[in-house]
């Protein structure tokens, strides 16, 4: 199935506002090998892995006490996160 670049922005951008109700996003990282799972950060530290064909959290952490700058998938582990 093809989906337009922007149809997927649009869906991701839907979704984002349920996960981060109160930061601004800061990062964001599709995972390159489970297609549908993106990775987002926030200004107050929370990151969250989102399941795209569902609209759920998969999980989420409130590891850092501010900012996160970067979050990506391992690219040697598809279910390992750095942030």
């Amino acid at each position: 199935m093809n989906v337009s670049p922007s149809l997927m922005l649009s869906s991701v951008l839907s979704l984002l506002p349920h996960v981060f109700r109160t930061s601004k996003i800061s990062s964001v990282s599709w995972n390159k090998y489970l297609k549908g799972q993106l990775a987002c950060a926030d200004y107050s530290g929370m990151v969250a892995v989102l399941d795209m064909s569902t609209g759920d959290s998969v999980a989420e952490f409130e590891e850092h006490e501010m900012r996160v700058w970067k979050v990506d998938f391992c690219p040697g582990n598809a279910q390992l996160l750095a942030s």
